[in-house]
């Protein structure tokens, strides 16, 4: 494949299972590091689309992502010099949120697992959504009780 990149490396983060595919290649749960030259244009776009994945470019010495981003992502995280996730609170996780956003809530009108994941900085299973969500739903003053 035709070297695409001036990076050395691309490194793709799933946010999905460890088996997820997209662009041709199976991916671990976590951090996947490729040659800059594994991929086409057109599999960085489907890599780049897909809210599941975080896609960054690295230069050979670094130990961490660069900033630049390849792909737009559908949230912004919180961030500290040096680009660096710092990730935030379930609450503030869910106030970032779209109700409206089928890529931010399920149909049962739970939070979607990946889209907590990037504003949380950590994977975030469902069994951990859930509790959470009733925790949060606990919290949340009732109608009659906001008047």
């Amino acid at each position: 494949m035709a070297k695409l990149l001036t990076t050395a490396a691309v490194i793709v983060t799933c946010l999905a299972h460890s088996g997820y595919r997209r662009a041709g290649v199976g991916l671990a749960k976590g951090e996947n590091r490729f040659e800059a030259d594994t991929f086409t244009e057109a599999q960085l776009a489907q890599l780049s689309a897909d809210p599941r994945l975080k896609v960054v470019a690295a230069d050979a010495g670094e130990t961490q992502a660069d900033t630049s981003t390849l792909s737009q992502g559908t949230l912004a995280s919180a961030t500290v010099d040096g680009g660096v996730s710092t990730g935030m609170s379930f609450s503030d996780a869910i106030a970032k949120l779209n109700p409206d956003d089928k890529a931010h809530f399920t149909g049962a009108g739970k939070p979607q697992c990946y889209a907590l994941s990037e504003l949380m900085g950590k994977s975030v299973t469902a069994s951990e959504r859930d509790e959470l969500w009733t925790e949060h739903l606990a919290a949340k003053p009732s109608e009659s009780e906001a008047e």
